[in-house]
């Protein structure tokens, strides 16, 4: 199948505001996602990416050569 792909950051955010957080800008264990960063598609310049913190919400970015989580998202 095709229609799998890393999400924005954007979509990230989504994530985290509509299934993560659960109103009190923690992580509520819903979908297993682990209190850590996860990279994004969103680039910040060619040596950067955009990632998102499952512990509070919040974003930032860091260098593409690091290790980190990820999670596919599938269209629909």
């Amino acid at each position: 199948m095709t229609d799998w792909f890393l999400p924005s950051r954007y979509e990230l955010n989504a994530i985290w505001d509509n299934l993560v957080d659960d109103g009190t800008g923690d992580n509520s264990g819903a979908g297993g996602f682990a209190d850590n960063y996860y990279l994004s598609s969103s680039e910040d310049g060619a040596a950067v990416v955009w990632k998102e913190s499952f512990t509070n919400g919040d974003q930032g970015s860091g260098p593409k050569n690091t290790t980190g989580r990820v999670r596919a998202v599938r269209a629909f």
